[in-house]
């Protein structure tokens, strides 16, 4: 296994000029990041910690986890949204009840806009669960709080569940 050490990649040149670094496809087993930006305004890749934006419309957040014990609802995600703009919302989210080993898998999807600063969503679609016995009550749901939308988890009483999800949005203003 050979390996690439990369600390610093900087590409400096006139103004105007068009110098920087092209890859076009990398193959990797393992990559490590804390902090990866690209600085061309409308394409590209942000990573920033858990958060990941392809381009300026599409964005996935991964990593989003919490931990229930009963059945009063917490919520997952929550995300802010901005005046005038439209999202596409998906949420895909295993839960694990760590007592008897048994899981469920979730997806939910919704429509929501802001105009000038109302928030509103349609009903939730797309929607499905696939659950062993022990998590048969368990559910996630979308709620709209203000300006935010909140990704809700709904546990059971007595049994110590691990949510963890990938919420993808896809982002239009008008």
């Amino acid at each position: 296994m050979s390996s690439l050490f990369v600390e610093d990649i900087i590409s400096t040149g006139p103004s105007g000029s068009d110098i920087g670094v092209k890859i076009d496809e990398i193959n990797v087993s393992e990559i490590n990041v804390d902090r990866i930006i690209e600085r061309t305004v409308g394409s590209g890749v942000n990573i920033i910690g858990n958060n990941t934006s392809f381009n300026s419309v599409t964005k996935f957040l991964t990593g989003q986890t919490i931990s229930t014990s009963n059945a009063t609802p917490a919520t997952l995600y929550i995300m802010s949204t901005i005046a005038n703009t439209a999202y596409y919302m998906t949420a895909e989210i295993m839960a694990a009840n760590t007592t008897d080993n048994e899981t469920a898998a979730f997806k939910k999807s919704i429509k929501i806009k802001n105009v000038s600063g109302l928030v509103t969503a349609s009903s939730e679609f797309d929607t499905w669960s696939v659950t062993d016995t022990t998590l048969g009550a368990a559910s996630i749901s979308f709620a709209v709080s203000g300006a935010n939308v909140e990704l809700i988890v709904t546990g059971i009483v007595g049994k110590s569940i691990k949510w963890v999800g990938e919420i993808k949005q896809i982002i239009t203003s008008f």
